[in-house]
């Protein structure tokens, strides 16, 4: 399962670090343990040693503490304690702690119960598996009115028990100064110095109880539970209006949801009561706030400072490598930080999913099931490893497989929406209609929060939709549009339904009510504004009239006044782009090259920008057609700045968009050119047929004819209408094959691109595709390549493949499902650096037959 529904990245990790931490030291290194999986050389060679401190570092687990008071109430010690402690030696840079919660599931993968601390051989076994040096076992008990707590350091090597002093108090009050006692008692038997910058329980909150939600709460989020780890916040908040390192992730929890105002209100609370944060985690705080006020270039050079600092700091490493992998698509990086976060310590058990949809990410799927095995096995009794393997099966078209994972996520935890989700749309595309709403309604009675309940309505309005029951979908579109009138992209969906079946009047009527609410919104409130960031996309798209979204995009700018930051940003460009749309190019050009670098860092922030985007800049920067080449032309400025900050993607797509350029200027030969270095098919040599439709179902796994034979001279017949082989120029020449435009539109249909590729020898080489919606890929009649993947655009070169072309001409085939909104893909022929090869051409199937007729 990934972070958030529709979310690319989750920089999650970085602010729940319990405090931890080291200082940098260049007199020592440590070698790191190899976990069971095997090392990519590139990461194993620069993380095979680490610098850290002038000691070397030990590994040290904590076990539950026993509880010998006779008192029930108590019983929450028993981890409570061993948390506190955890985190109470973490602030040494010395002592990699691991936790009770892995020590159990270590026990349970090697098949031992809840008594495994009972028995010295199986702690023996436990130690060997995760490498542990030493054993903490800890009690606590009464004596003469007043708690004792005490601990035994057992050294696995050596076998020795050595006693640590004990420590007591009159009352659970002073519960918290007793553990850090406890723990200076523990460090100085390990001789494991504290970090100056840590900070101690009587600073972080004086309840006991919130202490127990605040526990609870990385206990949730350790099993990736959310919501459940939110409410445990909000809970410890209530019983500590002081809790700062509460506040501060519950912050970072609502920006992930998307709402950055409460998000800033829970910031300022945590700097109100900044006195009970670590300096780490006051950093935490500020990195946070550039996220949110959108400068994320700051954001992440803060990050990769806070792991300059503290390199062993297994959070903050896998925080960086989330953002190398989901925001700025740098796949090796990604890796190198995941791969260091396991040798520090390979029990990491979220680190393992990490790896896997890095590797599906990858078109490695194979790798990604053997990651997500590590992971079932380390936590056998969570929902996620389940359904994140449930997730990529599906994507690799292993439907029924697919559905035995997701149900057993399920089984462990009936309300995780994921896994329902996943179901329902599985049973939607195998054509079982009541299984798919049933997944739905079951969810209705678990889910506390509002959004997602306002999604399950949204998915039921389109299953009853695919499954042509248009009069039940149009009522729930209409309620899910009164519960949450400030979606928009429920209104485009639904203006969709209306007009795959012509009705366009009742489209623009779902627009104008989208639009209204969006306003009335903003009237109440200008809060709502920080909703809008998201959403440019719909007032870009809709067909209103442009004076008014002129006006009215006007009226934002003024209530957010002096403001900047990425809202700013995307209004100047919304902005631009209509008065360019009205033909008022000099009052376009005044905003679309204003702040240019501020706009720039805005479209890298995210490496997978969808055609969907991109189609809009291009239209932005047709206005510089006949100056492209100047140096202070916005195209030769965002080309100069790929090139700087190391974005091929964006050098990429600013080459597709100069292409265009030549292609409106009639430099046929330029074109050419262009298009054979980015190893890219020319849209006038792809032909394309469909929509092959068969009712709900979206086609993916049903064998329609250009699968089984290609004749261009046949037709075909499919929901009533006649289909012929086509050129797929779609008009734009962009790199992307718009089915859409070419078909019009068809919900939950198929399409056909078909091309051949002349190489004068055998040659390796990578698929480079990125498809709207799911996509399957035959050369010379073998299929190499399948995804089904729903929920995101056409990105550039999302998915490679790696196969070897034959000599002469080689038949090449895609097939593109449609579900809803576009419709449509790119394909690049490339090395493995992602260049076009200068003797591989591409040629139509017209060429093909002329070719072979001559001779």
């Amino acid at each position: 399962m990934l972070k958030f529904y529709n979310t690319i990245i989750s920089i999650l990790t970085l602010f729940l670090l319990i405090i931890s931490g080291c200082e940098s030291d260049n007199a020592k290194k440590i070698k790191l343990a190899s976990s069971d999986i095997d090392r990519s050389e590139a990461a194993q060679s620069k993380s095979s040693v680490l610098q850290i401190a002038a000691q070397e570092q030990k590994t040290v687990a904590i076990l539950p503490f026993k509880n010998e008071t006779n008192e029930a109430s108590l019983d929450w010690l028993q981890r409570g304690l061993a948390d506190m402690l955890t985190t109470d030696l973490r602030q040494s840079p010395y002592l990699n702690v691991i936790t009770p919660n892995r020590l159990s599931e270590i026990a349970q993968q090697l098949g031992y119960d809840e008594d495994y601390q009972e028995s010295a051989e199986r702690l023996n076994a436990i130690a060997r598996k995760a490498q542990i040096q030493t054993l903490v076992a800890g009690r606590y008990y009464n004596e003469n009115g007043k708690l004792l707590i005490g601990v035994d350091l057992y050294d696995t090597e050596t076998a020795r028990v050595i006693p640590v002093n004990e420590v007591e108090g009159e009352s659970l009050e002073r519960i918290f100064s007793m553990v850090n006692e406890l723990s200076d008692n523990v460090r100085e038997n390990l001789h494991a110095q504290v970090d100056q910058h840590g900070v101690d329980f009587t600073q972080m909150t004086n309840s006991v109880d919130a202490f127990k939600c605040y526990s609870k709460a990385l206990e949730n989020f350790d099993k990736l539970l959310w919501y459940e780890a939110m409410q445990c916040l909000r809970d410890a908040i209530k019983l500590d209006s002081t809790f700062a390192a509460a506040y501060m992730r519950l912050a970072m929890f609502e920006s992930e949801r998307g709402d950055k105002n409460n998000a800033v209100v829970l910031l300022n609370k945590a700097r109100l009561h900044s006195d009970r944060l670590s300096d780490i985690d006051k950093m935490k705080v500020e990195i946070l706030q550039k996220f949110i006020d959108g400068n994320f270039s700051d954001g992440v050079k803060m990050l990769e400072e806070v792991v300059i600092i503290y390199p062993t700091d297994i959070e903050s490493r896998v925080s960086l490598a989330g953002l190398y992998q989901h925001r700025l698509g740098d796949m090796d990086s990604a890796l190198e930080h995941y791969q260091i976060a396991l040798e520090l310590d390979p029990t990491q058990k979220t680190i393992y999913n990490d790896l896997g949809y890095l590797y599906a990410a990858r078109g490695e799927f194979n790798t990604a099931f053997q990651y997500f095995d590590k992971y079932q096995e380390l936590a056998p009794d969570e929902p996620n490893p389940y359904d994140s393997k449930g997730e990529i099966l599906m994507r690799a078209g292993r439907f029924e497989e697919a559905i035995g994972q997701l149900k057993t996520a399920l089984d462990k935890w009936p309300s995780f929406h994921h896994s329902a989700f996943r179901l329902a749309e599985l049973y939607s595309e195998l054509g079982d209609y009541k299984a798919a709403v049933k997944y739905l309604d079951d969810l209705q009675g678990y889910l506390p929060e509002k959004d997602l309940k306002y999604n399950i309505s949204y998915r039921k309005a389109i299953t009853l939709w695919r499954f042509n029951k248009k009069g039940e979908a149009e009522k729930v579109f209409r309620k899910s549009l009164e519960e949450d009138p400030t979606n928009l992209n429920h209104y485009l969906v639904a203006a969709e339904m209306y007009k795959s079946n012509g009705d366009t009047t009742a489209a623009l009527e779902i627009y104008r009510k989208a639009f209204e609410n969006i306003k009335k919104e903003l009237n109440r409130s200008s809060d709502n504004l920080a909703s809008l960031r998201n959403q440019f996309g719909f007032f870009l798209a809709v067909e209103l009239p442009k004076e008014e979204l002129i006006d009215f995009f006007k009226q934002l700018v003024t209530t957010l006044g002096n403001e900047r930051g990425d809202l700013q940003i995307l209004l100047d460009y919304a902005l631009g782009l209509m008065y360019l749309r009205e033909g008022k190019t000099e009052i376009a050009k005044e905003y679309l090259q204003k702040d240019l670098e501020d706009k720039f860092d805005l479209i890298a922030q995210n490496h997978e920008a969808s055609w969907d985007m991109w189609k809009y800049l291009m239209e932005s920067f047709d206005m510089e057609r006949n100056n492209y080449k100047s140096p202070n032309s916005i195209t030769n400025k965002l080309l100069n700045y790929a090139r700087e900050h190391q974005r091929k993607d964006i050098e990429y797509m600013v080459n597709f968009h100069i292409a265009r350029l030549n292609k409106l200027l009639g430099n046929e030969t330029e074109v050419k050119k262009q298009y054979q270095q980015l190893g890219s098919a020319l849209e006038t040599s792809w032909q394309v047929i469909g929509p092959f439709a068969m009712g709900s179902y979206s086609g993916f796994q049903h064998v329609y004819p250009p699968e089984q034979k290609i004749d261009l001279n046949i037709n075909y017949k499919s929901a009533g209408r006649e289909l012929t082989w086509q050129s797929a120029n779609d008009g734009y020449f962009d790199g992307y094959i718009d089915l859409k435009k070419v078909f019009g539109y068809s919900a939950w249909s198929v399409g056909y691109g078909l091309i051949y590729i002349q190489s004068p020898d055998e040659r390796k080489v990578q698929i480079r595709l990125g498809s709207n919606d799911a996509c399957k890929v035959w050369l010379n009649n073998k299929l190499v390549w399948q995804h089904f993947i729903t929920s995101k655009e056409a990105s550039l070169d999302r998915d490679l493949v790696t196969v070897l072309l034959n000599p002469g001409y080689n038949k090449l085939l895609v097939k593109i499902t449609n579900n809803l909104l576009e419709w449509g893909y790119f394909l690049r022929i490339t090395d493995e650096n992602g260049n076009g090869f200068p003797d591989i051409t591409f040629h139509s199937y017209e060429d093909v037959r002329k070719a072979y007729a001559s001779k």
